[in-house]
């Protein structure tokens, strides 16, 4: 969640790694889990913590600090990357170097383009020239490219006189710059772009599945997906077609299951993609997305939702106006304008009594009753928190992921004491 407050109160505008990024007149801190603000609000911007450490913005420069608010080396970099390899990318003066997580520049800036380091090895151009060099700094492989992108599966992107190959860790180029573009090799392949369609080589450069698509997608569970004639399909990795290219809209998920969307009905193909799971598909008019093990099923015959599981079986009931997907075993749900909550065995475990809801969230949920917000645990009890709502008056940026609909942006926060900030997510009312 992303907003602003006008006034002296706090807002807070992210949380992870236990550490919530809040801003109070202008100036950016971080609060613990338990609201207290741990590290005071200096900063004119800061970017979540990231296996420890968070990069910050003051007087113009950017630098890194821990958890305990220390600053790691000095705020002096025009550009600052997360850690990779134990080292973070830094520019100053123009120039590209690496500092390591005690804030030593242990490769110094003198690069005119860098990339992270990615198992170990790092593509840097000095001159108009690229180098592969290792963690020390050390040069690996002299490189004759107009491009190098990051290592993925031991093998590294270049592009050299309008087209793309492959080279290895020495630096080799183990697959001719023959191709119009390419992607990372995922599961031993690559998707590869020729005279206008694409097709995949392995890592001996060699054409295993012919080019012959009009786009194509990253193999995933030994499957890809692929587009002819603006119809969508799925191969595996001989290039055989499952099931047929024929449909209008495949969602991939990574709980066993393919959704595909065939003359504006939607049907399940098994882990395999062998074929269509042999259930009643034709009454679903949509289906969302499987999370924490379940998906959100619209019946074509009343418009209700409900889930099923992995194996098409319903598990919660097909009688809500509206549901949103699980999180923490529950799942909001809409039963004439109220919304309540259901576990995974379609038990409504809080009633339907409320305006508006928020996901759990460390067990916690955000709900509107009446003119009242407050929070609820999974017990449907109240928690003592004292709030006060405040109207946001000026809205910096909303996520996209966000449920804002409404016109009026509430926030709600614990004014027990100044250090204080109750987590809350934007509620729509």
């Amino acid at each position: 969640m992303s907003a602003s407050l006008v006034g002296s109160e706090m807002c807070i505008r992210d949380s992870h790694e236990g550490m919530a990024a809040v801003d109070k007149d202008g100036k950016w801190g971080f609060v613990n889990e338990s609201g207290i603000l741990v590290i005071p609000c200096e900063y004119d911007s800061v970017r979540l913590f990231v296996d420890g450490v968070a990069r910050v913005f003051k007087d113009g420069k950017w630098g890194f600090i821990n958890k305990d608010g220390k600053t790691i080396g000095n705020i002096q970099y025009e550009k600052v990357r997360c850690f990779h390899d134990g080292l973070a990318l830094v520019k100053k003066d123009r120039k590209y170097g690496y500092i390591n997580k005690n804030g030593v520049e242990v490769i110094p800036c003198e690069y005119d383009y860098a990339n992270d380091f990615h198992d170990g090895l790092a593509a840097v151009n000095k001159n108009g020239k690229w180098e592969l060099i290792n963690t020390f700094g050390e040069i690996i492989a002299k490189c004759e490219y107009d491009h190098i992108n990051v290592f993925h599966e031991e093998l590294a992107q270049v592009y050299k006189a309008g087209k793309w190959g492959f080279i290895n860790k020495k630096g080799e180029e183990v697959i001719p710059c023959k191709y119009d573009d390419v992607h990372d090799f995922y599961e031993g392949l690559a998707a590869v772009k020729k005279d206008g369609k694409w097709g995949f080589i392995n890592k001996e450069g060699i054409e295993v599945i012919p080019c012959n698509f009009d786009f194509a997608y990253d193999f995933q569970n030994g499957l890809a997906e692929v587009e002819v004639g603006k119809k969508w399909g799925l191969i595996n990795k001989c290039g055989e077609v499952v099931g047929s290219i024929d449909n209008d809209i495949i969602k991939r998920s990574d709980e066993g299951l393919t959704l595909v969307q065939k003359d504006g009905k939607w049907e399940f193909m098994d882990e395999d993609g062998a074929e269509i799971i042999p259930y009643r598909y034709e009454i679903y008019e949509y289906t969302k997305y499987f999370h924490e093990g379940l998906a959100a099923v619209k019946y074509i015959g009343n418009g209700k939702w409900g889930f099923i599981n992995s194996y098409i079986k319903i598990v919660v009931p097909i009688m809500y106006d509206d549901v949103r997907g699980f999180h923490e075993g529950l799942a909001a749900v809409d039963k004439d304008g109220k919304w309540g909550f259901v576990d995974k065995k379609g038990n409504e475990v809080i009633p339907c009594e409320y305006d508006e809801v928020d996901d759990f969230h460390e067990g916690m949920a955000a709900v509107r009753k009446d003119d009242n917000i407050y929070y609820i645990d999974k017990r449907n009890q109240k928690l003592n928190f004292k709030l006060m709502i405040k109207e946001i008056k000026d809205v910096l940026t909303i996520p996209n992921n966000s449920n804002v609909i409404g016109t009026k942006l509430y926030y709600a926060l614990d004014f027990q004491d100044d250090n204080r900030v109750l987590f809350l997510s934007l509620i729509h009312i």
